[in-house]
């Protein structure tokens, strides 16, 4: 089935937020989500990259360029997008941004499926609809599996604590985390790290 392709261009501006990804050409500096106003989130990025560094064998070439786009983008929806675009159109020719660029760049990210939705410059019923077809699964339960997934390596072979590895797959809140685990696992993220054997797959 062929993907979704969303065009990187210059938004319109509604109600001052930018629908539209900003475009790598020089000039295009419109922002689309909300813009970062200090360097917290990039230095958070950078500290969640140390798990990499302490476990070079979970580094994949997909891994790596997942993390270079979303340090792309995080750098785009900083007070610097203007200088950083215009460095970007002098590095790379410009093209279209697919869905599923977005989506796996922001897996492990907080952002809300409407933010998602912003980001790829598409109403919320749109990047559902688009992301069904493209997926074959809707974008809620299509994230949490992956950051199940990602929870449950992590519990395995880092040394992570349980607190690290929920905002580190993308939960920002430990009691939802441990909720949303024990619900599909059926175990608790302690139980599993103790012993993964006890979770068995349906």
């Amino acid at each position: 089935m062929p993907e979704t392709k969303v065009t990187v261009c210059p938004g319109a501006e509604r109600n001052g937020v930018t629908e539209n990804p900003p475009s790598l050409k020089p000039g295009y500096a419109r922002i689309d989500s909300k813009r970062i106003q200090n360097t917290g989130f990039i230095t958070q990025f950078v500290y969640g990259l140390n798990i990499y560094f302490e476990n070079p064998a979970l580094v994949t070439t997909d891994l790596l360029i997942l993390k270079l786009r979303e340090l792309i983008l995080l750098l785009l929806q900083t007070d610097k997008a203007s200088t950083i675009a215009g460095l970007f159109a002098q590095l790379f020719t410009p093209r279209e941004v697919k869905l599923k660029d977005i989506v796996e760049a922001h897996l492990f990210s907080d952002m809300t499926i409407a933010e998602l939705a912003m980001l790829s410059g598409q109403s919320l019923s749109s990047f559902k609809r688009d992301f069904q077809k493209n997926y074959n699964d809707s974008p809620a339960n299509y994230i949490r599996i992956k950051r199940l997934n990602e929870a449950q390596k992590l519990l395995r072979i880092s040394t992570l604590s349980i607190t690290e590895i929920c905002y580190q797959v993308g939960f920002n809140d430990l009691s939802h985390f441990s909720k949303v685990f024990k619900k599909h696992i059926g175990i608790s993220p302690a139980e599993y790290r103790i012993d993964p054997t006890l979770y068995k797959m349906n």
